[in-house]
């Protein structure tokens, strides 16, 4: 057990090297998940939206994780800078199907 988890670690690290955004991908998974980040602060849960929990500002900004485009999205406060959570945008399969539901 303690051979298996010491290759895994230095795995890790050697993979880490090779690719930057691994550690990215590391370092997202640590971040609350939206659902968790309500359960943990019911009260920044407001009408107008979602608040930050350490200065309570309602103006929420949010990136991909690797690209612009990304579907993992990290949201953190526009006025304090405090990471906030994280959230996964699902995109249609298929632009059909969304063109079908507009029409």
């Amino acid at each position: 057990m303690l051979k298996s988890s010491l290759f895994s670690g230095l795995l890790a690290k050697k993979i880490t090297k090779e690719n930057p955004d691994f550690g990215k991908v590391i370092n997202y998974r640590k971040i609350l998940t939206r659902s968790a980040y309500l359960k943990k602060h019911p009260t920044v849960q407001t009408e107008d939206g979602i608040a930050c929990c350490d200065c309570g500002e309602l103006d929420i900004k949010e990136w991909g994780l690797l690209k612009r485009d990304d579907i993992k999205r990290v949201h953190s406060c526009n006025f304090c800078g405090q990471l906030l959570f994280r959230t996964i945008d699902r995109m249609p399969a298929n632009d059909d199907d969304e063109l079908a539901e507009l029409q």
